[in-house]
């Protein structure tokens, strides 16, 4: 939903505030009952700091070598972040290091790729 909000006891109005700005976007009633029907974390898709047990490169993305302790799929696209941006000689702005490949099919997700290193 790209909306984070501070959660704690002095936070109340800001998540008032927050909560106001999205107020056409729906929360599943079901769902943390507890806190207005919004989560108590914020969801973090990925952790570049953390050196896990194992690094799943583009081998395991492409089927070529495949996870024997498996805890999910994965079929999002490889992607690499652009490293930097710069101002080429004409004066415009360009994007360098962006890569999107398509998997094609469901890799396995190693379970050792989520536990941080030893």
């Amino acid at each position: 939903m790209g909306v984070s909000y501070h959660v704690g006891r002095e936070a109340n109005s800001v998540y008032d505030e927050s909560l106001n700005g999205v107020q056409t976007v729906q929360t599943h009633n079901h769902e943390f009952t507890n806190n207005r029907n919004w989560p108590t974390q914020i969801y973090v898709r990925e952790a570049r700091r953390m050196s896990g047990e194992y690094v799943m490169t583009e081998n395991d993305c492409r089927r070529l070598t495949i996870a024997k302790d498996p805890v999910g799929l994965g079929s999002y696209q490889m992607d690499s972040h652009n490293v930097q941006r710069y101002i080429t000689k004409m004066g415009c702005v360009q994007n360098e290091g962006n890569i999107e490949v398509s998997t094609k099919e469901p890799y396995a997700i190693s379970y050792r790729s989520i536990i941080p290193k030893k």
